[in-house]
């Protein structure tokens, strides 16, 4: 990993070199096959969780503790990208990703970085049922990759801090429930796709909102409109639109949140993670905001102090919602 080669390359060319043929791919066990171990942990690249008609297969990497006496909690990352694109390992705080989740895996968690179905490809709400749909087939997995099915943290960053904030919000939601796969028995009921606390980094919340990423009219190629396919919001199918409101979704049921904002944030203002917080408390969630002082969006600029401060913060979080 020397030489300015990241993990993120190494494990893309550890794929690349042992390429298989897209039925292969609906078998974890021959995935398993590709392993790479950094540190602490084994990374599974490039799993296949879902194949829908008409769409390309769709994939995470799996990054476990090398050593581990029983299941151990699950947390799920979602990438950003403004819905059209972005990459499972992706920057994280500036840094490559791909460590950043090796290290989480090494802590002792299994951690999955999923794709999901952009907004080229299909519009809302079949993202957030990709994201739901991962978790039920890691839940369905869980004993083979040793996933305690029961403690379960979302997170994501952008649009992805979209989609797990609406993740978090909407348990038992069933029109954001994905399909069922293919093969499933009928009538059978699928793992859950709850989960036990959220954390949002620079989250969009509400798309209707003209100050943020949303041009007057017309459709941007990286806008909430392609991804609720209209042109303009007024012109949004009603419905639709409701469904994807991040904050109609929150009660009190719902699980602990950390949510995280740069105050030097153009791309999308603070003003849309406040928000989300103000809709939690309104509900007696838990949730707590934290403003970093200087950050743009993605976090890319700050200091080695606040990646430190942040990267700790989200570790004290996520051993609070799901050690025992």
């Amino acid at each position: 990993m020397r030489h300015g080669l990241t993990l993120a390359c190494a494990m893309a060319l550890t794929i690349g070199a042992t390429s298989l043929p897209a039925h292969a791919q609906d078998g974890p066990s021959v995935l398993a096959q590709q392993r790479i171990e950094v540190g602490g942990a084994v990374i599974t690249p490039g799993l296949t969780y879902s194949t829908l008609n008409g769409f390309r297969p769709l994939t995470l990497d799996l990054y476990r503790p090398k050593t581990q006496a029983g299941p151990v909690p699950l947390v799920l990352w979602v990438h950003g990208g403004g819905w059209t694109g972005g990459s499972p390992r992706g920057d994280m705080l500036g840094r490559d990703g791909a460590r950043f989740f090796a290290d989480l895996a090494a802590r002792g968690y299994v951690v999955a970085s999923v794709t999901y179905r952009f907004s080229g490809e299909a519009r809302f709400p079949a993202q957030i049922q990709d994201v739901k749909s991962s978790i039920q087939w890691l839940r369905g997995h869980a004993a083979e990759y040793g996933i305690d099915p029961a403690r379960v943290v979302l997170m994501g960053g952008s649009a992805g801090g979209y989609l797990s904030a609406l993740g978090g919000l909407s348990c038992g939601d069933k029109s954001l429930d994905p399909p069922a796969p293919a093969g499933a028995a009928a009538g059978a009921a699928p793992p859950s796709n709850c989960v036990s606390a959220a954390v949002a980094m620079y989250p969009i919340v509400d798309l209707r909102s003209h100050s943020v990423y949303i041009p007057a009219s017309g459709v941007s190629a990286r806008s909430p409109q392609r991804l609720l396919g209209c042109d303009v919001v007024a012109a949004c199918d009603p419905a639709r639109l409701a469904s994807s409101d991040v904050l109609a979704h929150a009660d009190p049921k719902d699980p602990p949140f950390l949510i995280f904002h740069g105050d030097a944030d153009v791309t999308v203002s603070p003003d849309q993670s406040r928000m989300l917080l103000a809709a939690l408390k309104a509900k007696n969630v838990p949730a707590e905001l934290i403003i970093v002082p200087g950050a743009v969006h993605g976090f890319g600029n700050v200091t080695d102090a606040q990646r430190t401060d942040i990267t700790q913060r989200l570790y004290r979080f996520i051993d609070e919602h799901t050690r025992r």
